[in-house]
């Protein structure tokens, strides 16, 4: 399998800023093929390098958007234009609170009861046009297999939008599997669900204008993170700087 993936030269990297992606996406919204929408971040990019069913999820996403400053950077480099950066927390915002939004019917699975219940709070003091209803998915072992249970309620309620906050890869795979069976907006939006309902903080507009948002993120969570950053930030880089990803 060759490691020439060309992520950041993808036709279907987001151009958009978060208001009119978000137009775009709900105006979408209609009988059809299901489609997927992933925040790429060097993580998720620098892991779809060995990991094969992330990197089919990614290479047929109907939309990747650049969730992380190094993504934005050599983006825009690659291709002559300027692809902004959106974090999830932005997307969820836009999308909620667009006037499109409204009778939308919008489905959301992931994250603890306590985030979701922190996050519908904040949204409601938002003051956003529609609020996601909350599905249990359970422990996802395989997500390359749909629980039946979770297929049952996609149907019953039949979303025009699916907020996933499962974390990458798990959840751009369970996306590829349910755009499948369903055809609905899916949005892979991993941690954003925390930042919403406040359980974590967002960086301060400097440090994300300074691309150290995720310095912030890793003195939140250093435990989970550092090994993550370690890893996957210096592949990214030496993968980005070879021309692998574009």
């Amino acid at each position: 399998m060759s490691n020439d993936i060309k992520l950041l030269a993808r036709r279907s990297l987001n151009r958009l800023q978060p208001e009119p992606l978000a137009r775009k996406l709900l105006s979408g919204v209609q009988d059809g093929p299901g489609q997927a929408v992933y925040l790429l971040n060097t993580h998720m990019a620098a892991e779809s390098l060995s990991n094969l069913h992330l990197r089919v999820a990614l290479e047929e996403a109907e939309v990747l958007v650049a969730d992380g400053k190094p993504i934005s950077i050599f983006a825009s480099r690659i291709n002559g234009e300027n692809i902004p950066q959106i974090p999830g927390f932005d997307l969820v915002i836009s999308l909620l609170h667009h006037p499109a939004a409204v009778g939308k019917r919008v489905m959301a699975f992931g994250g603890t009861e306590l985030e979701q219940n922190s996050a519908l709070s904040a949204l409601r003091t938002e003051g956003v046009r529609v609020l996601p209803q909350f599905f249990p998915v359970g422990f996802i072992a395989d997500p390359t297999s749909v629980p039946e249970q979770l297929v049952d309620d996609i149907c019953n309620f039949r979303p025009d939008i699916v907020l996933a906050f499962l974390g990458c890869p798990k959840q751009e795979i369970f996306i590829y599997q349910l755009k499948k069976i369903y055809p609905s907006i899916y949005v892979g939006l991993g941690g954003a669900l925390q930042v919403v309902g406040g359980v974590k903080r967002r960086a301060p507009k400097l440090m994300r204008w300074l691309s150290l948002e995720w310095l912030f993120r890793l003195a939140q969570d250093p435990g989970r993170l550092w090994k993550r950053y370690a890893t996957t930030i210096p592949l990214f880089l030496i993968y980005a700087l070879t021309g692998k990803f574009g």
